[in-house]
């Protein structure tokens, strides 16, 4: 070391001892915790805990070893939303006025940062009937009167961890390939943005991440077999759902791609689905490119391209977007769960449902010899704690078996405390030929626990 170095050192060595006490290494951190700043909020307490703290501050206790070497330190918290709300809207079959209820709940038991056990339940609702009372009905099969959905069916239970992390012992170095995640059990799919997969699915899915091809920064490689619980609104229910999907990250744009095949139960037809997406930064705005194909063995192909901008205006936090989309022949969904809407729904909230009650989109989402758009703005409000959407959208027929529609929606929602949301949304649509224009409508309150 040069003499200007020890020289700093000598002079510094009195104040460190100082701060440190005597006879401590002035060059060791101090074995005292330093408390988080004081403006941070207090930690979301769930309704259910246990082991450490959710979002805890503190020492960590040491967990429990395995004979494979790795060290669980367990914890289980419960959380979910109630929603529950007033909603009419005009349906394929016609008008419904609601009032419905819905309750997600989780169970989450952590056992490393990577290994956990989940199940959850969606008590008042089941098969599309959801616990409330039917104001209005024009629906030949929906009566007027209470709904009953009560029910303790497990919508959820998997699980999910890495091969590596339960078994460190194999590579105590790391060195070896023993990094493979994996999931079990009745698990959510979401892929492509919902509108390739969007279901809860039993299988098996197998992960192998951080693959590394010339030019790009990752690369993972997702395998799945399911086996049950496959739904095809459109073509029948599956017997089995064989996928792979990958993601790819390089310097500019990630890309996604997806292959999926499900085969049908009881004589229902097999369908093939792939999907591929691009998304990235151009000249400040945020993109999303997807192309994706559907191929029945009775039936010709069908597709959907869809493209979302959007950028976050100058000076605020407002968000500005503008969609289109082309569907030919008709495009289906390889799986998808009752309530999550349709193909369409990415294109904006006037073509997306609520998943709640039976409260419909506003223009229709399915993906059949249409083209259209979406633009719309965001703004928020007193901070983040408010916001409010509205946009414009169109729905084209590309067809003679479809019509021209229109829409004007706007969305509201507030915050307040810390667990409860207050929403509004309504919807005006036009439809060629019709005589009138229709108005939907929906209030909607929301525990978040």
């Amino acid at each position: 070391m040069c003499r200007s170095g020890l020289l700093l050192l000598a002079l510094l060595a009195p104040l460190r001892a100082q701060q440190h006490g005597e006879g401590e290494d002035p060059f060791r951190l101090s074995d005292a915790p330093i408390p988080l700043t004081q403006s941070m909020p207090a930690r979301p307490i769930p309704p259910l805990e246990w082991g450490e703290p959710f979002k805890g501050t503190g020492p960590i206790r040491p967990g429990y070893r395995l004979p494979s070497g790795a060290v669980w330190q367990p914890q289980f918290i419960l959380f979910g939303a109630a929603r529950f709300g007033l909603l009419s809207s005009e349906t394929a079959q016609g008008r419904v006025d609601e009032w419905a209820n819905r309750l997600d709940v989780f169970g989450n038991l952590q056992l490393t940062g990577s290994e956990r056990i989940v199940v959850g339940l969606r008590n008042l609702d089941q098969a599309g009937t959801f616990s409330g009372y039917v104001f209005n009905s024009e629906v030949p099969s929906l009566d007027e009167g209470n709904q009953d959905g009560l029910n303790a069916d497990l919508q959820t239970l998997f699980f999910e961890g890495d091969f590596g992390e339960l078994f460190p012992n194999l590579s105590p170095r790391d060195f070896r390939p023993t990094d493979w995640g994996f999931a079990l059990g009745r698990q959510n799919l979401f892929f492509q943005e919902g509108l390739l997969v969007d279901d809860v699915v039993d299988g098996i899915g197998i992960t192998r991440n951080s693959l590394q091809p010339k030019g790009t920064s990752n690369l993972r490689l997702t395998f799945f077999y399911g086996w049950g619980n496959i739904d095809r609104p459109a073509s029948g229910s599956a017997e089995n759902l064989l996928a792979v999907f990958s993601s790819m990250d390089t310097k500019r744009v990630t890309y996604d791609c997806d292959l999926t095949f499900t085969q049908g139960k009881n004589g229902q037809t097999d369908q093939w689905g792939f999907g591929l997406s691009a998304t990235r930064r151009f000249i400040g705005w945020n993109s999303s490119a997807r192309l994706l194909l559907s191929k029945q063995e009775d039936d010709s192909a069908g597709g959907l391209a869809l493209h979302e901008a959007s950028r976050t205006l100058h000076h605020s936090e407002d968000l500005l977007y503008f969609n289109v989309y082309w569907a030919w022949n008709t495009f289906r969904t390889s799986s998808l769960g009752a309530g999550r809407g349709g193909p369409l729904k990415r294109v904006g909230i006037s073509f997306a449902g609520a998943g709640l009650g039976h409260y419909g989109s506003a223009l229709s989402s399915s993906a059949q010899d249409t083209f259209g758009f979406a633009a719309g703005r965001q703004w928020f409000l007193a901070g983040t704690r408010r916001q409010f959407i509205g946009e414009a959208a169109a729905r084209f027929a590309d067809s003679e078996l479809n019509k021209d529609a229109y829409a004007a929606t706007g969305r509201y929602q507030m915050a307040l405390g810390r667990r409860y949301i207050l929403a509004g949304e309504a919807s005006v649509i036009y439809t060629e030929g019709a005589e009138q224009m229709e108005v939907n409508g929906r209030v909607e309150g929301q525990v978040r626990f």
